[in-house]
């Protein structure tokens, strides 16, 4: 049932009115049983709540420093 769902995938992918043969040997079909099983993965993931968001805040290398018009960099 997989290789008859990723072959409709892969032709679905391909273009309009296509249609595509499942061999053995097809990594087009084997790439895109991967990303459904990847895809299954995260779900399952996100219904456990078992993702973590870090965040990072940016901030500019230079630091201004007072008087110098030029911005010299901070002392390290």
């Amino acid at each position: 049932m997989q290789a008859a769902d990723a072959s409709c995938y892969a032709a679905k992918e391909a273009g309009r009115n296509r249609v595509h043969l499942w061999l053995d040997t097809d990594t087009a079909i084997r790439v895109r049983a991967g990303e459904m099983q990847w895809a299954m993965r995260i779900e399952h993931a996100l219904d456990q709540n078992q993702f973590v968001l870090h965040a990072q805040r940016i901030g500019g290398a230079r630091q201004e420093i007072p008087g110098d018009p030029g911005g010299s960099p901070a002392a390290a």
